[in-house]
């Protein structure tokens, strides 16, 4: 099952999306950059305040978990704003034509990473499958002791409300003790990788433990 996003209550009025503060590159000369697949602004839409604004030019800040806007309504003012978080419910960016839904619809859930703010929906039906992303800075140790952005993965699926966090293989056939045999054995018959390279993968593994229950 794979996610269908429907925009309710689409907002003309881009000027409340001037109502945060201008983003400022704290960290630089480091090797890499803080945000999600690319320093570019890409494509995407956001629910702001129980809005949704189209169109707009957005990057995803991992290391401060943020989403940064490039605004165009009002060029007397800086371009790039950052978004107060507390306001934004959901937002999509479309980077080399591929979507990236985020959402905080799970953040509550028991056993999440609480210093994400967003997470993207994988697969979403009776499980629920959940990346979330974030950069920490790291020290390369030479000569000029280079920092660099290291970015951190964590997986989880959501099972009877609770949130697991999955490492590795071995941690689904855990939450899935009674029925770890025929995963194992479909995983290896169909060759399934398990990362977020390969989320089609992860969907048809999903969908398979949902015929399990």
């Amino acid at each position: 099952m794979i996610i269908v996003n429907s925009i309710h209550a689409q907002s003309t009025n881009s000027n409340e999306l001037l109502n945060g503060r201008i983003y400022q590159n704290q960290i630089e000369n480091a090797e890499g950059h803080p945000f999600f697949k690319t320093n570019l602004f890409s494509s995407g839409w956001l629910n702001y305040k129980s809005q949704v604004f189209l169109n707009q030019q957005v990057l995803y800040d991992l290391l401060n978990q943020n989403v940064v806007v490039n605004q165009q309504v009002n060029h007397s003012l800086p371009k790039f704003i950052v978004m107060n978080d507390k306001y934004i419910k959901e937002f999509e960016i479309t980077i080399n034509g591929n979507k990236y839904f985020f959402t905080k619809k799970y953040a509550t859930t028991a056993g999440l990473n609480k210093n994400i703010e967003f997470f993207q929906i994988i697969y979403e039906n009776s499980l629920v499958y959940l990346i979330g992303y974030e950069k920490k800075i790291d020290e390369m140790y030479g000569i000029d002791n280079i920092e660099k952005f290291v970015e951190k993965q964590y997986h989880y699926i959501i099972y009877n409300n609770n949130a697991y966090q999955i490492n590795r293989k071995k941690d689904l056939m855990e939450i899935f003790y009674d029925n770890k045999k025929d995963i194992k054995v479909f995983i290896k018959k169909n060759k399934l990788k398990f990362d977020s390279e390969h989320i089609p993968n992860i969907i048809i593994l999903m969908e398979f433990c949902e015929s399990l229950l």
